[in-house]
C-alpha cells in the first residue's frame, strides 16, 4: 500500500492530485526562474551593500509574521477537516473567526515594524547612517504590506484545506510575473530597494482582491453575508491547536532565518547576501519536494478525521521515500558542482563565499525533506505541541553547535552547527517518536523509505565524483549536461534498484489506466508501495 493507494487510484481524486501537484511545480518553477533571473539584477543595480539590507529588512519582517499566532496553520487543518465532513457552517465560521484574530495579529505586527523603523536599534545590527533613511522606508512599507497580507492569508488559507492549490497557484503566477516585470521596469529606470518594497505592498493588495473575487464564485457559501467575529465553537477547537502550532512555526520557520540572525551578530553584515545567496542556491533541494509535500498536509488532515490510520502509515512511509528519491540527486548535484552555479549566476557573490558552503547547506536540507512529511503527519494528527519541543530542542543544539563553530569556521560553520543539531534529533528523538505513533518499527520506517533509495545512490556517487574529478563547468551549458547526467543516472539506478519488479509492473498498469481514463480493476490496486 502507498501513495497512490492513499489517493484511492480513483481517476477524477487521482487526476485531481496530479493537477494540484503539477501546478504548485509550475508556480515554483515561475517562482524559481523570477528569482534567478533577477537577483543578478537586482544585485548589479542597487550594490551588495544595499542587497544585504534588503535582506535584514525581509528578515525582519519574516519574524514579524509570527504574530499570527498560528492561526493560518490551525485555519488549513480545519477547513480540511470540516470539509471533508461537508460542514459549511463551520467553515464559514473558522473563516470569520480566522480573520478576525489575523486582523488582530497584523495590527500588532505592522506597529512593531513602525517602531523598529522609526530609529529603535536592533540588537547586534548595524545599520550604516548613509543607509538608514532608506532602510527606514523600506520597513515602514513591508510593515504595511504585513498589515494586508496576514488577514489576507485567510483567504488564500481556504484553497489549501479544501485542496485547490490549482487555483491558488494560477492566480500566484500571474502575480508573480507581474511584479517581476514591475520590478525589471523599476531596477532599468534607476530606483532603489524602497520602490521595489512599494511594488510588494502593491501586489499583496491586489492578491486580497483577486481572492475575494474568486472565492465568491467557488464557495460563495463560506462568504455569504461575511462578517469578522469570534465564534465560540471555533476559538475553542481551534485556540490550543493554533498556540502549539505558532510556536512550532516559530521555532520551524524561524529557525530558517536564524542563520541571519547569527550572522549579523557574530559576523559582518556584508557577509549575509554570500550565506543568503549559497542558502537559496542549496533551497532547491526542499524546493524541488515542496509543490508535492504541501499537498500532504490537508490529505492527511482528511485522513485524520475519517480515522483512517492504516493509510496515514501508507503516506507517511510512500510520502517518505518519494521526497526523498526525489531530493536526493538534485542534494547530490549542488554539493558538488553548486559552487559553480554560483559562479555563473553571481559572481560578485561566489568571490566572497567560502568552499564547502553549499554542500553543508544541501546536506542539512535533504535530511530535513527526509523528516518533512513525517512532521506533517504529526502536526496534522493533532501533535502540534510535540513537534513544537521537537524543534525546541534541535534550536537549542543548533545555538551551541553554531556559537562553538562560527568563530572558527565563519559562514560555514553555521551551516556546519544547524546540520549537526538536525542529525542528532532526527536520529535521537523524531525517528523513534513518529514510528511510536504510527506504530511501525524504526528497522520498518528506515528499510521502507531509505533503504531502496539509498541501494540506488550508491552507483550514482560514485559516478558523480568521477564527474567531479574529471570536468569543471564553465559554462551554463556545460554545467547544466553535468547536472542531467547526475539525475538522469539516479533515475536510472532508481528504476533498476530502488523498485521491485512487481512495483513497476503495477506502477505501470496504474499508469495505462490513468492515461485512458479508467477505472483500474479491484485486482490492479496497489498492495505495495509503487515507490517503495
Amino acid at each position: 500500500m502507498g501513495l497512490l493507494d492513499t489517493l484511492q487510484i480513483a481517476p477524477r481524486k487521482f487526476s485531481s492530485w496530479i493537477r494540484n501537484v503539477a501546478s504548485n511545480y509550475l508556480d515554483v518553477a515561475v517562482s524559481g526562474a523570477s528569482f534567478f533571473f533577477l537577483t543578478p539584477y537586482i544585485v548589479h543595480q542597487v550594490g551588495l551593500p544595499a542587497y544585504s539590507l534588503w535582506i535584514v529588512c525581509h528578515t525582519i519582517a519574516f519574524y514579524l509574521r509570527f504574530f499570527d499566532l498560528g492561526f493560518g496553520q490551525a485555519q488549513i487543518r480545519y477547513q480540511a477537516k470540516f470539509h471533508a465532513r461537508g460542514r459549511t457552517d463551520l467553515g464559514r465560521q473558522l473563516l470569520s473567526t480566522t480573520v478576525s484574530a489575523l486582523l488582530i495579529a497584523s495590527t500588532f505586527a505592522c506597529a512593531t515594524g513602525v517602531v523598529l523603523a522609526s530609529g529603535v536599534r536592533i540588537p547586534g545590527v548595524a545599520i550604516p547612517p548613509e543607509m538608514q533613511h532608506d532602510f527606514t522606508l523600506v520597513l515602514l512599507l513591508l510593515a504595511a504590506n504585513l498589515l494586508v497580507s496576514i488577514p489576507g492569508s485567510a483567504l488564500s488559507n481556504i484553497y489549501y484545506g479544501t485542496e485547490r492549490f490549482d487555483i491558488a497557484n494560477a492566480r500566484s503566477i500571474v502575480l508573480q510575473l507581474l511584479s517581476a516585470a514591475l520590478q525589471f521596469t523599476a531596477l532599468q529606470a534607476g530606483q532603489g530597494i524602497v520602490v521595489l518594497a512599494a511594488i510588494e505592498l502593491g501586489i499583496s493588495t491586489l492578491r486580497v482582491l483577486v481572492d475575494v473575487i474568486v472565492l465568491r464564485r467557488l464557495y460563495p457559501q463560506l462568504l455569504r453575508n461575511f462578517r469578522p467575529g469570534f465564534a465560540r465553537i471555533i476559538w475553542r477547537r481551534v485556540g490550543r491547536f493554533a498556540l502549539w502550532s505558532s510556536l512550532d512555526d516559530l521555532l520551524v520557520e524561524g529557525t530558517s532565518q536564524l542563520d541571519r540572525v547569527f550572522i549579523a551578530v557574530f559576523l559582518p553584515l556584508a557577509t549575509l547576501a554570500p550565506y543568503a545567496l549559497c542558502k537559496s542556491v542549496g533551497g532547491m533541494v526542499s524546493l524541488i519536494i515542496e509543490p508535492m509535500t504541501q499537498t500532504f498536509y490537508p490529505m492527511a488532515a482528511g485522513l485524520h478525521a475519517k480515522g483512517n490510520r492504516e493509510k496515514l502509515t501508507q503516506l507517511l512511509l510512500a510520502g517518505t521515500k518519494t521526497a526523498t528519491a526525489i531530493a536526493l540527486p538534485l542534494a547530490l548535484a549542488l554539493a558538488l558542482f553548486g559552487d559553480n552555479g554560483l559562479a555563473l549566476w553571481v559572481p560578485e557573490i561566489f568571490a566572497v563565499a567560502p568552499p564547502l558552503l553549499i554542500a553543508f547547506i544541501a546536506a542539512n536540507l535533504l535530511l530535513s525533506v527526509f523528516m518533512w512529511t513525517s512532521t506533517v503527519l504529526l502536526l496534522a494528527t493533532n501533535r502540534a505541541r510535540t513537534v513544537a519541543f521537537i524543534t525546541l530542542g534541535e534550536i537549542s543544539l543548533a545555538f551551541v553547535c553554531i556559537a562553538f563553530l562560527t568563530r572558527q569556521f565563519g559562514l560555514t560553520g553555521i551551516a556546519m552547527g544547524s546540520l549537526i543539531a538536525n542529525i542528532i534529533m532526527v536520529v535521537m528523538v523524531q525517528i523513534p517518536l513518529v514510528c511510536r505513533v504510527m506504530k511501525i518499527s524504526p528497522r520498518t520506517f528506515l528499510f521502507q523509505t531509505v533503504g531502496r533509495v539509498a541501494l540506488a545512490a550508491f552507483p550514482v556517487i560514485a559516478f558523480a565524483l568521477w564527474l567531479r574529478r574529471c570536468f569543471a563547468p564553465d559554462t551554463w551549458v556545460s554545467l547544466g549536461a553535468v547536472a542531467a547526467a547526475i539525475l538522469l543516472a539516479f533515475a536510472l539506478s532508481f528504476i533498476v534498484l530502488g523498485i521491485t519488479t512487481s512495483e513497476r509492473k503495477q506502477y505501470l498498469t496504474v499508469l495505462k489506466d490513468y492515461l485512458r481514463g479508467t477505472e483500474p480493476p479491484a485486482d490492479h490496486a496497489l498492495s505495495e508501495s509503487v515507490l517503495r
